[in-house]
């Protein structure tokens, strides 16, 4: 099984207009096996998480988010950032 998150991105004032990049992530196992009894499960940062898109509009403020996308349903969108893009070819790393 994989882990999807999908990057969600539009023009300013443009919300219907929106594009969409999913970014495919290594395998996760469903079920882990517990290393350790419940009280002393230990607790790991989140780890970060790096995904490309070159769909980007050039000389546009773009405001985008992401959503995890789990058996074909997507999550809700996370908070989003806004930015500007430069004239040109653009492209985006998360």
């Amino acid at each position: 099984m994989f882990f999807v998150i999908q990057l969600v991105f539009w023009k300013d004032g443009d919300r219907l207009g929106n594009r969409t990049e999913d970014i495919i992530l290594d395998s996760w196992e469903r079920c882990p096996v517990a290393r350790f009894p419940p009280s002393r499960r230990r607790r790991s940062q989140p780890e970060s998480v790096h995904g490309y898109t070159d769909r980007l509009w050039p000389y546009s403020q773009i405001t985008a988010g992401v959503l995890v996308l789990n058996g074909g349903h997507g999550g809700n969108l996370s908070d989003t950032v806004e930015f500007n893009t430069p004239e040109g070819r653009t492209c985006l790393f998360i």
